[in-house]
């Protein structure tokens, strides 16, 4: 608990109760800022790829392709245990941009807007909110369009 005081994650009372800080509510699983899936996924998954580093600065190549993937990397993705990780992190990245994007772009004008391959549907579903008369599509794997239905059922309701 004293690391996560010094990295600010925690503060300790005099009491010697801790607490989160604002930048330690990004971790709680329960926040609605949460980035736990995203923080679970950097530390595991894509952590891996770091360890192509030397060989992807001696050839110029990516990590996937030194491993022979391209774009099939999110199918083969979507069949391991991370999966899941995957579509959370997505989708916590996602939430904590989406008021940007929001006040950053005017969507005023535009009849149909897909969003392809992205978070679960959750920017086109933000976006539909406050454009409530434009069309959305949203393009993405298989395995991503039973849990693409939870955000739009959660703002329709």
């Amino acid at each position: 608990m004293r690391a996560l005081v010094k990295l600010a994650i925690c503060t300790k009372a005099s009491d010697g109760k801790f607490a989160l800080t604002g930048t330690g509510t990004f971790l709680a699983a329960g926040s609605e800022r949460s980035m736990k899936a995203w923080v679970l996924f950097e530390g595991g998954p894509l952590t891996a790829g770091w360890g192509e580093l030397l060989e992807s600065i001696r050839t110029g190549k990516t990590a996937d392709e030194l491993r022979g993937l391209g774009q099939e990397r999110f199918e083969l993705l979507a069949k391991t245990k991370d999966a899941n990780l995957f579509n959370e992190a997505m989708l916590s990245m996602t939430r904590l941009t989406v008021p940007a994007v929001l006040s950053a772009y005017s969507f005023a004008g535009i009849s149909t807007l897909m969003d392809v391959g992205g978070g679960l549907g959750e920017l086109m579903s933000a976006v539909l909110g406050k454009y409530s008369s434009m069309r959305g599509i949203v393009f993405d794997l298989p395995t991503a369009r039973k849990a693409q239905e939870k955000p739009f059922r959660r703002r329709s309701s």
